[in-house]
């Protein structure tokens, strides 16, 4: 396991949610989790709140996985398409930068399921941030 996936199993939202970073380089990320029913709808399907979250924790390392030093990056604005609904098993979330710009990042990823199938799709745009040097 990299540097940067020992990172992101340090944030508490990633450790709490339990997903697991793959892979994570280049411009590229890989997470899994495995649904949980504690994030069941009333319906009996995976909330998608969870799903979006997911996507954006991927979104977000592949974005990450391109700063230089003294950069940092935040989600602006987020799309998902739920395209099947999900009732239990993992998921694994592949995202990768379609654009990166000086100050914005353009993202897209896909969740599928154990079988393979396309159960959700999403982009995002972030925004590098410079840190101050104090």
């Amino acid at each position: 396991m990299g540097t940067m996936e020992k990172f992101f199993r340090s944030a508490p939202s990633v450790s709490n949610v339990g997903i697991e970073p793959l892979f994570i380089s280049d411009g590229k990320c890989k997470m899994k989790m495995a649904v949980k029913p504690e994030f069941m709808n009333v319906i009996g399907t995976l909330h998608a709140g969870i799903t979006t979250f997911l996507a954006d924790t991927s979104m977000f390392g592949a974005a990450w996985s391109t700063l230089r030093n003294g950069e940092s990056v935040t989600t602006l604005e987020i799309k998902i398409n739920l395209l099947k609904a999900v009732r239990g098993g993992i998921l694994e979330a592949e995202a990768k930068i379609l654009k990166r710009g000086r100050t914005i990042v353009l993202s897209a990823a896909d969740i599928k399921d154990e079988k393979g199938d396309l159960v959700a799709h999403a982009t995002s745009t972030l925004m590098v941030i410079k840190k101050s040097i104090t």
